[in-house]
């Protein structure tokens, strides 16, 4: 996700209220994001992969994020890929 090569805000609060925005999105938002926490590995919290988006996905997508956003710019990532594609989707 591009999450992981974009800058970390200097300010804490910005960054936790980002976060927030993408994390307690209802599901119809959150499905057409393209984003979900088990794209990053097994669930920590041991969330039920037959539920689409609950209250353990949402805490799932805190500790995710918090932990991935800024990685690939540190090269701090816990998974690190040989090659990074980015991918641009084109909104016409």
């Amino acid at each position: 996700h591009g999450i992981r090569f974009l800058t970390q805000p200097k300010d804490n609060k910005e960054k936790l209220l980002s976060v927030a925005k993408i994390c307690n999105s209802d599901i119809d938002t959150h499905s057409n994001m393209g984003f979900h926490p088990a794209m990053y590995g097994p669930p920590r919290n041991n969330c039920s992969y037959r539920s689409k988006w609950d209250e353990c996905w949402k805490s799932e997508c805190f500790v995710m994020l918090l932990k991935e956003w800024g990685c690939g710019v540190t090269k701090s990532c816990e998974i690190n890929f040989a090659k990074n594609i980015h991918q641009v989707r084109n909104p016409m």
